[in-house]
């Protein structure tokens, strides 16, 4: 049995954010301890920002991702040699129309006789 580490991450996150909300709460009624309140809200914004970092880190190096960056590298490529062949088709264009300028300047000329 696989388990999704992403998954399990972005349950967790959202259990944090849900206890952090919570004190957020406490810390507006009176009496309360805000700095007590406040040290706890970072800590565990601290706890969600290392599951992200966790979640991210397990995208980053699973197989999917490591298809998906190859088949933009193998596009990239392509599209690089597309380009160089656009490229020579517009070189050549430039040439033709470089003869059909000399052409009608011949034609133009000759016509005068």
């Amino acid at each position: 049995m696989t388990v999704d580490l992403n998954a399990k991450a972005t349950a967790a996150i959202s259990v944090l954010q849900k206890y952090i909300n919570q004190l957020s709460q406490v810390k507006r009624q009176n009496g309360a301890n805000v700095d007590s309140i406040v040290s706890q809200i970072e800590n565990l914004q601290q706890q969600q920002d290392d599951l992200r970092t966790l979640a991210l880190e397990e995208v980053e190096n699973s197989a999917e991702n490591a298809a998906a960056l190859a088949a933009v590298d193998t596009a990239a490529s392509n599209l690089n040699k597309e380009a160089a062949v656009v490229v020579t088709v517009a070189n050549a264009l430039t040439q033709v129309q470089k003869v059909i300028d000399c052409v009608a300047t011949l034609v133009t000329t000759l016509q005068k006789f």
